[in-house]
């Protein structure tokens, strides 16, 4: 860029947007297409850069409506999975995938043999070197946006690691940090943090342990995903079966001023109404209940009088409080409640049988959980140096880079599809149609008016 442009031309004002072109022009309604419908050729033609990447996408989308205009062959919700099934995008994809590889190639070397004697300032001048080769030329992704997507990965994590491996070498890629649970307390008039003992979180100190637990652990982490799918799923009907319940019904209830509903209320709710279950079985054993403790003489005699008592004994024959109200629950539990309550009892143990479900499938994930964070910990202590190379240089570090790369393809699928979408929602319409639909609800209007007795 000549000087002159600075100060001539722009009277040294530096403002970005004068020297760098932004690409986006100003959008132009056209009246034709809003009269008559269509998307007008100029605009489609504006993304002629994406058409010259793949060739056969613009017929794909568009179709000659009239002279100079063209309509969107597939429904607009479905220009995203077109574009994504085209041929050349994913053939540029593979482009992207092939230049990646050769940078790979380039730099595998150098970071698979990083010691104490490294010019760490050299590698990344040396890696971004190689970016800029290999992205020479691709079209629609900019060789600088791809060496922004390293540079900000090296300021974020890379240069840290690199400079633990220059100290400690790759053996750190075995030890593991910790966070621990801070707690305040008061010494005297101060307010004092103490750190506890209690580990809070805990990682690899160079691999994150998330790579371990997808390179060796990937069906335990599974069987973890599965169960939160399940809880997941459970807990959204239990928050339904609340929200929705109606004043006055048994849930709302029992919920709290936060709209929560605790397993120990709902237990006792339901106890509630098991209580007030009636049959010969349940009267005699309440009867009883209510008659002890009995001396032993007197036991004998109450049970030649009611021998439906005699069930309540518990494993050695021996009749108590206990064992008595045992057996009250047992035929509560089997006992059909009463017609005025079945209502209720039937929202609450729906409720509760969702909500053990839950408390027992948390539980087990937790045990998941800590069975494989054992599992996870004791792989960390027997890493060899070459598996700590594949966990940090291709998992780690490519993994990391390339997903910063991918998002920049992914980018110009939403560019397209987000372009194509806005033209067909544009000219959708036509002003015909909108002034028919407009007389359509005013004549709608006027005749609920003339029926109300408003006439004008």
């Amino acid at each position: 860029m000549p000087l002159t442009e600075i100060t001539v031309k722009n009277d040294y004002n530096l403002n970005i947007s004068r020297y760098i072109d932004s690409g986006i022009g100003g959008d132009i309604q056209n009246i034709d297409a809003h009269l008559r419908g269509g998307i007008p050729k100029t605009d489609v033609d504006g993304m002629g850069r994406y058409w010259l990447a793949f060739g056969k996408l613009k017929n794909k989308l568009f179709s000659v409506l009239r002279k100079e205009f063209y309509q969107l062959n597939v429904p607009k919700e479905e220009v995203r999975a077109l574009i994504h099934q085209d041929e050349g995008f994913s053939a540029y994809a593979v482009k992207i995938d092939t230049a990646f590889k050769k940078w790979r190639k380039a730099v595998d070397e150098k970071l698979c043999n990083i010691d104490k004697y490294l010019d760490i300032k050299n590698l990344i001048v040396r890696l971004a070197e190689h970016i800029l080769v290999q992205f020479e030329g691709i079209e629609l992704i900019d060789k600088y946006d791809v060496y922004q997507v390293l540079l900000a990965y090296w300021q974020d994590v890379m240069s840290d690691d690199i400079y633990l491996l220059v100290s400690d070498g790759y053996e750190v890629g075995r030890e593991l940090i910790y966070e621990y649970v801070i707690k305040t307390k008061k010494e005297g008039d101060e307010t004092v943090t103490v750190v506890t003992d209690k580990v809070k979180k805990w990682d690899g100190k160079l691999i994150p342990k998330q790579i371990l637990i997808d390179t060796y652990f990937s069906e335990e982490a599974k069987e973890i995903s599965a169960a939160e799918v399940v809880v997941a799923a459970t807990q959204a009907q239990i928050d339904q079966m609340i929200e929705t319940a109606e004043e006055g019904s048994a849930i709302y209830e029992i919920a709290d001023e936060k709209g929560k509903v605790s397993l120990k209320a709902l237990k006792t709710a339901i106890d509630d109404i098991r209580k007030k279950t009636q049959s010969a079985e349940i009267n005699e054993l309440v009867t009883l209940l209510n008659a002890l403790p009995m001396k032993k003489k007197d036991l004998e005699t109450y049970l030649l009088l009611h021998p439906i008592c005699k069930s309540a004994g518990n494993e050695i024959g021996k009749i108590n409080c206990a064992s008595v109200k045992s057996r009250l629950a047992y035929f509560r539990e089997i006992t059909p409640v009463l017609d005025i309550y079945a209502e209720d009892y039937a929202q609450l143990t729906s409720l509760l049988t969702l909500m053990s479900k839950n408390e027992e499938k948390s539980a087990q994930i937790k045990e998941l959980k800590s069975a494989l964070e054992i599992k996870v910990k004791a792989k960390y202590a027997v890493l060899n140096v070459e598996e700590i190379k594949e966990l940090l240089v291709n998992k780690k570090w490519y993994g990391s880079i390339f997903d910063g790369i991918n998002a920049l393809y992914m980018t110009i699928s939403n560019t397209i599809t987000h372009r194509v979408v806005e033209l067909a929602e544009r000219y959708e319409k036509t002003l015909p149609e909108i002034s028919k639909k407009v007389d359509d609800y005013e004549y709608k209007v006027k005749s609920h008016l003339e029926r109300m007795g408003f006439i004008w």
